[in-house]
């Protein structure tokens, strides 16, 4: 097994903030072993749908579609152990 980590970008996840409901976006970085890049990015992705933060995004009353993208693949050096990073939210700008 290969030891990657994996940038991805969040859009359109409609969570609660401050009290309402806010379309968000996220960054974030998963370290995750695995036998190829493609397969890096699946898990990666699969990750942070499980994440508690990001749940109620993916129930299925919300008006929003919640998407993740894997942007970087970087292969890590087998004793880099890093973790995983916090999440980094900004709004989803209205079109």
């Amino acid at each position: 097994m290969t030891n990657y980590a994996v940038f991805l970008e969040g859009n359109d996840f409609e969570l609660s903030r401050n009290g309402s409901k806010e379309a968000l976006g996220f960054f974030v970085t998963v370290r995750v072993e695995s036998q190829s890049e493609q397969e890096a990015a699946s898990r990666a992705i699969e990750v942070v749908k499980a994440d508690p933060q990001l749940e109620e995004a993916f129930r299925a009353d919300t008006g929003k579609n919640p998407r993740i993208e894997a942007k970087v693949v970087h292969e890590l050096l087998p004793e880099n152990t890093m973790k995983n990073t916090e999440f980094v939210f900004f709004p989803m700008e209205e079109k």
